[in-house]
Formats: structure tokens, C-alpha cells, sequence
């Protein structure tokens, strides 16, 4: 675990990463739904260091909400 942490975070100094707050305050959702999509895979990049912090490389695109019409259609709607 501890070598897989060393391997992000020096992944880290070349990419930039954004907090789960950070990405739904540029997302315009809470930060417990980005915590919800990272868990479930859905957050393109996102990565988990010492089990609790998300990470998710800064300029993801917000994914699809699978609750709308939208999504249910598989349109992709540009932000």
C-alpha cells in the first residue's frame, strides 16, 4: 500500500489532482456525490490514497448523472 501511495504521489508532481470538494464546486454538485461516483468507478482517473482521500486528475469531465433522461439516452452534454 505504502509503495502504491509513493507511486501516485510522485505521479502527483507531473499531474495535477483536484480534492472531491474542488471538483464539485467546478461540477456544481456536493462533494459527497463526487465521493459517491469516485467509489463507484464512475469519475474518469480518480484514485484513492491511504483508503480515505480521493484524488481525480484536475480537467475530468463531470460524468453523466445515471438518474436523467440524458443519461438513460447516452447523450453527452459538453460543459
Amino acid at each position: 500500500m505504502i509503495e502504491n501511495t509513493k507511486a501516485i504521489c510522485e505521479e502527483r508532481d507531473v499531474m495535477e489532482y483536484i480534492t472531491p470538494k474542488e471538483a464539485g464546486e467546478t461540477w456544481g454538485i456536493s462533494e459527497r456525490r463526487v465521493q459517491y461516483l469516485c467509489s463507484n468507478g464512475q469519475v474518469v482517473g480518480a484514485q484513492r490514497l491511504g483508503g480515505k482521500v480521493w484524488v481525480i486528475p484536475r480537467g475530468t469531465p463531470k460524468p453523466l448523472d445515471g438518474r436523467t433522461k440524458a443519461a438513460k439516452q447516452g447523450v453527452v452534454k459538453n460543459e
